[in-house]
């Protein structure tokens, strides 16, 4: 069985219509972003691990995670601001590689939705360009902080935190993200928030088909499997993305060290102890390869990549 992956437009069509559901279940908007916020369900982005997200269905994450029984009228467009706006969240969250929950912290889905009839009819790049420029004026921590009307010595009361670096936090988010690990933890525990929402950069590792197959990234996939099982550099190999029969296999490592397998499941196939031997690249190896991928492709483009 190869690596589960979602393509990243049917992840961010689930969000979207999740928060447009949500509302239209009757949920305050304010609600249902701290629910996000604070709901470990949703650390799957951070976790790489969405599999629970896009297969549970609508009306059970609402009871689950969301405390409200309701069946969703399937016959319904959903298609509204507030689906806009939980598409908006995602693109920041793929596109910029900020975590989700630092997202909704910054700029939570009322402000989201609020700016449907700016920015709905332009290039969802504009959007952000508007959310970097409120990333860059605001601190996660000032945000919380008003949230729970605690003041910056009552913070380092309760964390032991000194007060001059709670001003600085407090004044700048990339204090704030350059924060000790210790530090990071203390307000995360005080604020209920995952300290992975003071991450620099997110986790995920947004999926695309296209991205999979396009040659810029092949070689860098190759690489990566290369040096996860470490293939010593210059060995001879040859890459193939099939299924290979046994006679073929034998034909193909004559003469070469190793088979890089790009047919999901990603892998090696070479000869062992005088047998072939496959070994496959794990789920958080191929994510990491990925995401580095992803990474170097961003930087390569102005325009979104998802």
């Amino acid at each position: 069985m190869g690596i589960r992956l979602f393509e990243a437009s049917l992840v961010k069509e689930k969000f979207a219509l999740l928060i447009a559901k949500l509302h239209h279940a009757g949920l305050l908007i304010d609600y249902i972003n701290d629910t996000i916020v604070r709901s470990p369900f949703f650390d799957c982005f951070e976790k790489n691990d969405i599999d629970d997200f896009m297969t549970l269905s609508f009306e059970s994450i609402t009871k689950e995670v969301f405390k409200k029984e309701v069946i969703y009228d399937s016959s319904l467009n959903y298609v509204d601001d507030y689906y806009w706006a939980g598409l908006s969240v995602m693109n920041v969250m793929m596109n910029l590689g900020i975590p989700l929950k630092r997202i909704l912290i910054i700029m939570p889905l009322k402000e989201a939705v609020g700016a449907f009839e700016v920015f709905h009819q332009m290039h969802p790049a504009r959007f952000l360009e508007h959310y970097l420029e409120l990333e860059s004026g605001r601190s996660a921590l000032k945000a919380l902080r008003n949230e729970a009307g605690l003041s910056i010595p009552e913070i380092g009361y309760l964390t032991g935190i000194k007060t001059p670096i709670l001003n600085v936090y407090n004044s700048s988010n990339s204090a704030l993200l350059g924060g000790s690990f210790s530090n990071l933890t203390k307000l995360s525990v005080l604020f209920g928030v995952p300290v992975d929402a003071f991450r620099k950069e997110s986790n995920f590792a947004p999926f695309s088909q296209y991205i999979l197959h396009s040659k810029a990234f092949e070689p860098i996939l190759i690489d990566g499997i290369l040096g996860y099982f470490k293939i010593k550099e210059g060995a001879s190999f040859v890459a193939v993305d099939r299924y290979l029969e046994e006679k073929e296999t034998k034909a193909l490592l004559k003469d070469r060290k190793v088979i890089v397998d790009l047919s999901n499941p990603f892998g090696i196939i070479r000869v062992s102890s005088n047998r072939i031997c496959r070994k496959y690249l794990p789920d958080e190896g191929f994510r990491f390869i990925y995401k580095a991928a992803i990474s170097k492709l961003k930087a390569q483009t102005d325009d979104l990549i998802f």
